[in-house]
């Protein structure tokens, strides 16, 4: 069955797998199901369990509350991220314009310096909160303001989707 039409053998298979990274194992087993007839599906793994029990799942929801996860993107590249702790729902207007913005800015002078940009920002209230637009102006930041940014409209927020 292997290399029946165009004369490839077990160990050239092989040998193309292990180049794009595969182990040598993981290649042999592939090789090994479709000789006999199995689907070759991912399994899983001895070190990832299939399923959470209510426990752990618990655990896990628990860590990700009030997290802050940032990061500024655009078609030449992405900031550095800010991954933060919160105190509440949100990050306050002090943790966005100091931890995140900040990044932004090194964003925009290494990528963006003489580019025509604008930035937009989701509804989250530090966002659109006073010290963080006057921040934002402050730097000539162009940005969508509040009043155009529509609300209601998924598809003029693409990022909503990423």
């Amino acid at each position: 069955m292997l290399g029946q039409k165009n004369n490839l053998k077990k160990i050239d298979i092989v040998k193309h797998f292990v180049l794009e990274g595969y182990k040598r194992s993981t290649v042999y087993d592939a090789i090994k199901r479709c000789e006999i007839g199995l689907a070759i599906e991912d399994c899983p793994r001895s070190d990832c369990p299939t399923s959470f029990n209510k426990k752990n799942l618990k655990c896990l929801q628990n860590a990700a509350e009030n997290r802050v996860i940032w990061l500024a993107l655009s078609a030449k590249g992405f900031s550095k991220p800010f991954i933060g702790a919160t105190q509440g729902p949100a990050a306050t207007t002090d943790v966005y314009i100091h931890q995140c913005l900040s990044k932004l800015l090194s964003f925009i002078n290494e990528h963006h310096v003489h580019d025509d940009y604008v930035f937009w920002p989701d509804f989250a209230s530090s966002h659109y909160a006073r010290e963080t637009t006057e921040w934002l102006i402050q730097h000539n930041i162009k940005f969508i303001s509040k009043e155009v940014n529509p609300q209601k409209v998924p598809k003029a927020q693409p990022i909503e989707d990423f």
